[in-house]
């Protein structure tokens, strides 16, 4: 039967939520979705930003996609702020903090507004969809709906990130292999989990009812 995918179990969000603080090293620089310096923000809807030369949905920019903000420098310090997507519309894009609900925490922008925002929107969405496949092919798993339990989510967004880390790595001792070689070692051991139809965050599956234990 065929494993072709169509749908991902995890999303940028999901990946930026594990490698805090390495977003920008691990996200691919030219697998940009939309970009640009003249993003602002309305002093009543400190939230949502603005801008007149992108269309957000036309680039393809979807809640669980994530925007950093990278300027001006003086607001928004190297290596910038990292927001996830709540909602597009046309040039504008409402924006939340990673892993929180809208509204939640403060506001990405200053409480008297700002103009002149520099923004860009990268992505691991091939990664992630490979990545997908890849745990189908390996479970023997037709495409299947949304995970509810985000098991698989889990496991995908290691084994990107694990790949990630490797390629980006810059030698033996590098900090990057170790974080590679743990996660793809978590990978491994959710998709053994997953294999025996237990759930990968938590104990082993017990043995079904009526199976014989050999000591």
């Amino acid at each position: 039967m065929s494993t072709t995918t169509t749908h991902c179990y995890a999303t940028d969000e999901d990946l930026a939520l594990i490698a805090t603080g390495d977003v920008g090293a691990v996200f691919p620089a030219d697998q940009v979705i939309a970009s640009g310096v003249d993003g602002s923000f309305d002093p009543s809807d400190r939230w949502t930003l603005r801008s007149e030369s992108v269309n957000f949905p036309d680039a393809g920019l979807a809640p669980g996609h994530v925007v950093r903000l990278v300027g001006p420098p003086e607001r928004f310090r190297p290596p910038g702020l990292l927001l996830g997507v709540s909602a597009v519309s046309s040039n504008v894009v409402t924006l939340r903090r990673i892993g929180m609900g809208p509204g939640s925490g403060t506001p990405a922008s200053p409480a008297e507004g700002i103009s002149g925002v520099e923004f860009v929107a990268t992505t691991l969405g091939p990664q992630l969809a490979g990545a997908s496949r890849e745990l189908d092919r390996l479970l023997g798993l037709d495409s299947i709906p949304l995970d509810p339990a985000g098991a698989l989510r889990d496991a995908v967004a290691r084994l990107v990130l694990a790949r990630r880390y490797a390629m980006i790595a810059g030698g033996v001792d590098d900090a990057y292999l170790g974080r590679s070689a743990l996660l793809r070692a978590e990978f491994d051991a959710m998709a053994r989990r997953l294999a025996l139809g237990g759930n990968p965050l938590g104990p082993s599956p017990a043995p079904r009812r009526g199976t014989r234990l050999v000591r």
